[in-house]
């Protein structure tokens, strides 16, 4: 059985300190937002206790925050692998909880190439998304394989695995055509059982 095992770029990893950062400044502009307009309708001046307390407590959620990513983030990106075989997918993943997801090709309706914003201006980066039977009448996907410097040989990969399981899986000649000495033969005893029971219509 050939198997082809894969791993994300590392820029990957890269992508996942971009995501922190821009959700990070998205939430920390709207609280500074926030309690800059609370303190000016409250007179507060930015030398105020008030002030000082909040500017201290934002620092150090800050700092905390980017201190969990910076621990979290590399050994999650570990973690991550990707394993095609001639029957099917095998994804693993996770720190504390290990998950490997195996996706039969027998039960894949669609592959798709995704690639968003930061993959295309930043790190120039593919998706590859499996989607099964289970999750057709759905918007989400059975699982990805996220971060790919080479999605589209990756893309091209897959999917020549599937169309060749699919074709193994076709029935032979032998199986799907019916042998014509047999044919004959069930012809002839079909004949004999009608002769038969006009004979036994006619004794009656």
């Amino acid at each position: 059985m050939e198997r082809t095992e894969l791993k994300p770029s590392t820029r990957y990893r890269s992508k996942m300190f971009m995501v922190g950062g821009i959700i990070y400044g998205i939430v920390g502009i709207g609280v500074l937002v926030s309690v800059l307009a609370a303190m000016a309708a409250n007179d507060v001046r930015p030398t105020d206790t008030p002030a000082t307390i909040f500017l201290a407590v934002f620092v150090l959620c800050s700092v905390v925050l980017w201190i969990l990513l910076a621990a979290l983030i590399p050994p999650y990106f570990r973690s991550i692998s990707y394993e095609l075989t001639d029957s099917e997918i095998i994804v693993r993943k996770g720190i504390v909880t290990k998950v490997v997801k195996t996706i039969p090709y027998r039960t894949v309706t669609n592959i798709v190439e995704t690639r968003d914003l930061l993959d295309r201006y930043a790190v120039n980066l593919g998706n590859i998304k499996i989607q099964t039977a289970g999750k057709s009448g759905e918007t989400g996907y059975e699982a990805c394989l996220a971060g790919l410097s080479d999605w589209g040989m990756v893309h091209k990969t897959v999917l020549d695995r599937l169309r060749g399981f699919r074709g193994a899986m076709k029935p032979t000649g032998s199986e799907s055509d019916p042998d014509p000495g047999s044919v004959g033969l069930l012809r002839e005893m079909l004949g004999e059982l009608r002769a038969i029971r006009t004979s036994l219509s006619k004794e009656g």
